[in-house]
């Protein structure tokens, strides 16, 4: 017997994000890991019929190291575009991939086909365990005004409540609009604690008109998938957070994906349709 959550009947369908690959997990220690273009654009389309939307892209070069290489993007995308129209592509602009700020830049530059539906930006800098992500307010700026410029929209990603209250004082100056998407992510070393007082605080801080997922680094991934879909946002799932679960090395981004949508299906909540997703989103339709 199915379980219907309170107020099931007013939850909307669940979009779920899927960081497919990140900066930091090996190849070599996690087979299931998508590294190449072909392995990408496979674990795109596995995801997508398992019921994800959007797909947050990283490069690895041939020695599976991260990078910003544009190339390696225009490819990759190729192959989602082809293989699986209807997905959602989010580019990284992540500092850890590269300190370059025009490599950060190089995968909003793609055109036609190839260019993104979002660019992935984080708005401030904090510490990782062994590595920092450093985002200044200039190049916050610039990057933002470039998706503008380009039609990308900006997926948000909050590791402190205090970059809400940041992306606030941007939206004010016109450099982000609505709908607001954000990600907000809860249990890495050096950022905010994945709890509920955690939780609680980033909702109470976020804007009208936000589409908002939670996402959990580590162990606590699939916890924190839980706890978004009882309060009725979305999530971002994936090996990028958390490429081991349950003590399963042979975790993958499927399985992340089939456990968010069996959890929705058993608390009453149908999975966002890819046309509805993208208007949501804000983002064109294909």
């Amino acid at each position: 017997m199915d379980f219907e959550a309170p107020h099931a009947h007013s939850y909307r369908p669940l979009i779920i994000n899927v960081a497919l690959t990140g900066i930091v997990p090996a190849k070599v220690k996690y087979p299931n890991l998508p590294v190449t273009p072909e392995e990408i654009g496979k674990d795109v389309h596995t995801c997508f019929e398992l019921g994800a939307r959007v797909f947050h892209l990283h490069m690895r070069d041939k020695n599976d190291g991260p990078v910003q290489d544009s190339g390696l993007f225009a490819e990759t995308i190729g192959i989602i575009r082809e293989q699986t129209p209807e997905a959602i592509v989010c580019v990284t602009t992540s500092s850890r991939a590269s300190v370059s700020f025009e490599d950060r830049v190089a995968p909003l530059l793609l055109a036609g086909e190839l260019r993104p539906e979002f660019g992935s930006l984080t708005a401030g800098s904090f510490n990782f365990p062994n590595s920092v992500s450093t985002n200044s307010p200039d190049d916050i700026k610039v990057l933002l005004q470039t998706m503008k410029e380009r039609g990308i929209r900006p997926e948000i990603e909050v590791f402190e409540p205090g970059m809400v209250d940041y992306v606030k004082k941007l939206i004010t100056e016109g450099l982000v609009t609505a709908p607001y998407v954000f990600n907000i992510l809860l249990g890495s070393s050096g950022a905010s604690s994945a709890d509920l007082l955690s939780f609680v605080n980033f909702l109470s801080r976020l804007p009208d008109q936000s589409e908002w997922a939670l996402a959990g680094i580590g162990k606590f991934q699939l916890p924190t998938i839980v706890q978004a879909i009882v309060a009725g946002g979305n999530v971002r799932v994936g090996m990028e957070d958390s490429p081991r679960q349950m003590g399963i090395d042979s975790w993958s981004n499927a399985k992340a994906v089939a456990f968010a949508a069996e959890t929705a299906r058993l608390l009453g909540r149908p999975i966002e349709s890819p046309s509805q997703a993208r208007e949501r989103l804000g983002v064109e339709s294909r």
